[in-house]
């Protein structure tokens, strides 16, 4: 691309949560082109497996076809010189319940979900449970689902709704992608058993304790579903936990074993299979799953860049070590120059750290691609505009392009 003048502030905004009418995108305009923003990420797609425009991959998220903010937006922004870069949550993909929701998320005869028209295209955990029957927690109706990053159709698609959405809006400065890395996380239940005596008795280490809750208006559904396994148990405790970490599919294991010469053993269950591969095979099962995610970001940037756009994403901030957790390795991806730039989430930390941080980024990934360091506001870390210019400082110092607001909704009120 020719010579480009970096922004120096950028900030993200939720297109279902800030713009309720038309004015609200004008006032957030004139709010960003008092703030000094060169970049806004209006979130498109966020982790509820629906677009915020008519598209013919996934529904239409309830009340857009009445009006499309995301228009009005590119026209009000490029009048002030804002770029507008559509944030896109990749693999979190909405709620589980999300087929019996038409009326009420989206909009009646759009597109249905993927979670009935392809519901193997999401992940399975290591439990040997899948993500559409064993999903993690989210803010809506059942759980949050996740699509497979090892799966070819699931790139595929991805694909197909980044050149739909750069066709439908020719004029976008650029893709941003957040959640493009798999899920990792545990959860741990210690319960007092000092008076439950029918636990020590009956229950052992490895059993598997469900928490279920019906659904009030989906007879046959849960509201709630989880499982935790007992990983401890005394006279007075018992430990519960559950690991959200994937894929262990069949097609996952058998496309490993394929492509890395790797035999897995016939084991008794899905929990087993993974802990072998932990525990034998750990640096190629890594190696692997961190290639499906970079295999994915290929599969968008080949549009984003044939249409001479700039691609991003949304980063976690302690590289390496999130290769081997959630598969994101976006050192490579910068590398390769599939990332225009990038914005590791430096969130919570003082701005000192983030200086730090960020001369370690730029270190890492060279001049190429140039780094933002995202900058949290919220209650429990309330920042005000003389902060804010002390963490552009040192960003800046460190060899920064500059820093990405998270987010609109708690700046506005700020800066």
């Amino acid at each position: 691309m020719a010579s480009y003048d970096w922004p120096r502030r950028a900030v993200w905004l939720d297109i279902a949560a800030d713009f309720k009418r038309p004015q609200d995108v004008r006032e957030f305009v004139n709010w960003s082109r008092r703030a000094g923003m060169g970049i806004v990420f209006p979130c498109i797609a966020h982790a509820t497996g629906t677009l915020c425009y008519e598209s013919e991959y996934a529904p239409t998220a309830l009340g857009y076809r009445e009006w499309n903010p995301l228009r009005i937006l590119l026209d009000e922004c490029h009048a002030a010189g804002i770029e507008v870069h559509p944030w896109f949550v990749v693999f979190c993909w909405g709620s589980n319940l999300l087929p019996y929701l038409e009326g009420k998320a989206y909009e009646i005869g759009s597109t249905p979900p993927l979670q009935r028209s392809h519901p193997d295209w999401f992940t399975t955990d290591l439990y040997g449970r899948h993500t559409l029957e064993a999903p993690s927690l989210g803010p809506g109706p059942g759980g949050l689902t996740m699509l497979d990053p090892g799966k070819v159709e699931v790139r595929q698609f991805l694909r197909h709704v980044v050149t739909e959405l750069l066709s439908k809006y020719p004029d976008v400065d650029g893709i941003h992608l957040d959640y493009i890395r798999y899920e990792d996380y545990r959860c741990t239940l210690r319960l007092d058993v000092t008076d439950a005596p029918d636990i020590g008795r009956r229950i052992k280490v490895g059993d598997i304790l469900y928490i279920t809750r019906p659904h009030s208006d989906l007879p046959g559904e849960q509201d709630l579903d989880l499982f935790y396994e007992l990983t401890a148990l005394s006279t007075s405790e018992a430990v519960l936990e559950r690991q959200y970490r994937y894929c262990y599919c069949d097609s996952c294991l058998a496309r490993f074993s394929q492509e890395t010469g790797i035999r897995i053993p016939d084991l008794p269950d899905t929990h087993s299979v993974a802990r072998w591969l932990w525990e034998e095979a750990p640096e190629a099962w890594v190696r692997w799953r961190a290639q499906q995610v970079t295999d994915a970001v290929r599969s968008i940037a080949g549009p984003v860049h044939a249409a001479h756009k700039r691609l991003s994403a949304a980063v976690f901030w302690n590289y390496p070590a999130i290769v081997r957790t959630i598969a994101q390795d976006w050192v490579e991806w910068a590398r390769e120059g599939l990332l225009d730039f990038a914005v590791p989430m430096t969130y919570g930390f003082a701005a000192e750290r983030v200086g730090e941080l960020t001369r370690g980024y730029v270190q890492l990934v060279g001049t190429d691609c140039p780094v933002y360091a995202g900058v949290l506001r919220n209650d429990g870390y309330p920042l005000g505009g003389e902060e804010l210019q002390r963490y552009e400082a040192l960003v800046s110092e460190n060899g920064g392009a500059g820093v990405a607001l998270f987010c609109y909704g708690t700046w506005r009120g700020v800066i």
